[in-house]
């Protein structure tokens, strides 16, 4: 499963709303240029004139590749990916130098007009997902055109700046790729500016063979058609990934070169890593700024429970969650809702974890706080829930609060109905801290509004005090019930009786419009 898959569909969401809407959005972008962008009292570092000229320059990098008829020619779209690297790329073949203050600045306003440009006066046809996705695209592009030094590090480029190293004595490096077990040329990379002859390289690509000592017998036999004293050079090979790499160097250099290379490329994976570390951090800090402002617009703590269930599928590679309460004093579990679900069967489920069961045992693993995945839920769920819910494979990821050290409850996730499906520790890595996250945003709401949901879900009817209240709610008597739900008459009166308690009600008919005003029945 990829982690950020949701994220990046909402970058390709914001790309797809740019374009629908080129017209208006081209209009208030060019209305930023007339306009003073640096108001009067404000104080800036930038001069207006310049500041205007990275404006138009960056509309014009964006526009270049957002606005193109090619978009309309393509069934899937644009890659939204692919699309900020261009734009990247057309950036800074302008050779613009410019700091990541005044970068972030140009995004800003940027947004800014994009968002005006699209929303209409009566509000409509604009979800708030609209305009997380603007919003989204707008902070990847700038962290994209962020100068920092490490992205331009790629496979190529570092083998350019190995040729630049004195103790570096290849001539040249035949770079290939696997694909479907299959190597074939993809470039030569020659030092100081040399220039492949285009014959030989059309030679070298048209080669396609399983054997690496093949391969590396046809580039010597080839390099040797030129004269080239081939007998005395060697070529080193090193896989990195589908990557092939052949080193063509003298033979009397070749163990000198295998240690360097063996140190260099020691050194890339390490810069490599690095690189992708950066990429994450990006990627998990987007995702908790966006899950974060989607349970924030809740204004009740009931609400935000709703955000929360939805946030894990609008936000993660999941398609269902149902999101469950924990009640220590009652020491049980209980639904509280779900996604993608009948949130009236998950609100129905009550749990008892005092005495010994498989709901019990279960509990026990997930109150270490670490997220567990079940490979086959009927193995580890009663099989009642593990049948009605059609459960596969599942996920179950605690909430906790750090900061009062207090267990909270779960969300189960899972890819929909009877789903198998595996996870990395990366995606496990991820809910760890989003359940802490969940539970220090639950933890701000204020603790009246957390009593008062445990008391409203210790009322809780049970399903079979539900049945009862409903036949009472139809006008039936005692006798009726008993017949219609096969009970003796005693049971159906402790039914009654019980479901009056737990509401707070007078007598059976104030018990009823009590529970049919919360939603019971």
């Amino acid at each position: 499963m990829q982690v950020y898959q949701r994220i990046d569909e909402l970058t390709y969401e914001g790309v797809a709303i740019l374009q629908m809407n080129e017209r208006s959005i081209s209009r208030e972008w060019e209305q930023l240029l007339r306009r003073h962008i640096i108001k009067e009292g404000q104080v800036m570092q930038w001069d207006e004139e310049v500041l205007k000229s990275h404006l138009e320059t960056m509309m014009k990098c964006l526009k270049s590749q957002l606005f193109t008829d090619e978009k309309e020619d393509t069934e899937e779209g644009v890659d939204g990916k692919a699309l900020l690297n261009e734009v990247k790329l057309t950036w800074r073949e302008k050779g613009i130098s410019i700091d990541k203050h005044e970068m972030t600045f140009v995004c800003h306003l940027l947004e800014n007009a994009t968002h005006k440009a699209i929303h209409k006066p009566d509000g409509s046809g604009i979800t708030f997902r609209n305009h997380q996705a603007v919003h989204h695209f707008f902070t990847v592009l700038s962290q994209h055109l962020m100068p920092y030094p490490l992205d331009e590090i790629n496979l190529n480029g570092y083998l350019h700046y190995l040729f630049s190293i004195p103790e570096f004595s290849s001539k040249f490096v035949v770079h290939a790729c696997k694909e479907n077990e299959i190597f074939q040329v993809k470039d030569v990379v020659e030092g100081n500016g040399d220039s492949m002859d285009p014959e030989w390289l059309n030679m070298l690509q048209s080669i396609r063979t399983e054997s690496i000592e093949l391969l590396k017998k046809t580039v010597l036999r080839l390099r040797g058609r030129e004269g080239d004293a081939s007998a005395k050079h060697v070529l080193i090979t090193l896989e990195i990934g589908n990557e092939l790499l052949l080193f063509y160097v003298p033979q009397k250099n070749a163990s000198r070169t295998k240690s360097f290379l063996k140190l260099a490329f020691h050194m890339y994976e390490d810069i490599r890593e690095t690189v992708s570390h950066a990429e994450h951090q990006i990627n998990w800090s987007s995702l908790v700024s966006l899950f974060y402002e989607w349970v924030m617009r809740a204004r009740r703590l009931e609400d935000a429970f709703e955000h929360i269930a939805s946030g894990y599928v609008r936000y993660l590679p999941f398609e269902r969650c149902a999101l469950f309460l924990y009640l220590p004093k009652e020491k049980k579990g209980v639904g509280l809702t779900g996604y993608n679900l009948n949130v009236s069967e998950i609100k129905n489920i009550s749990e008892q974890f005092s005495s010994p069961s498989v709901i019990q045992e279960f509990l026990k693993k997930i109150r270490t706080y670490r997220p567990i995945f079940i490979d086959d839920a009927s193995e580890a769920l009663p099989e009642y829930y593990a049948n009605k819910f059609k459960l596969n494979s599942l996920v179950v990821s605690p909430i906790y609060s750090l900061s009062k050290k207090e267990f909270i409850g779960a969300v189960f996730l899972d890819q929909g109905e009877g789903q198998k499906f595996t996870v990395n520790d990366e995606l496990m890595n991820v809910l760890v801290k989003m359940g802490h996250h969940v539970g220090e945003m639950l933890m701000q709401y204020q603790e009246s509004q957390y009593d008062n949901l445990q008391k409203t879900i210790t009322s809780r009817l049970s399903p079979r005090e539900i049945e009862v209240m409903n036949l009472v709610k139809n006008g039936k008597s005692i006798n009726e019930i008993s017949v219609a739900l096969h009970l003796s008459q005693y049971t159906v009166r402790d039914y009654i009786s019980s479901s009056i308690k737990k509401v707070n009600g007078r007598n059976r008919t104030h018990a009823v419009a009590i529970a049919m005003q919360q939603g019971f029945i």
